[in-house]
């Protein structure tokens, strides 16, 4: 999914995103497509929770 979170003049979105996983138990893993280019990689976490990913400072 995108995260836009602007939308007009002097109004914003929120910035949670929602991912629904169907009949999966698991996530295989999460990669951020970052708005510079980077590509970051999360290792797969558990399923039912809420997760607050940074833009990591690795190369």
């Amino acid at each position: 999914q995108q995260v836009m979170p602007t939308r007009s003049y002097l109004s914003q979105v929120e910035l949670p995103v929602t991912f629904g996983l169907g009949e999966s138990d698991q996530i295989d893993k999460i990669v951020i497509h970052w708005a510079d280019g980077q590509l970051q990689e999360i290792a797969p976490p558990a399923v039912d929770q809420t997760l607050v990913i940074e833009r990591s400072t690795d190369s």
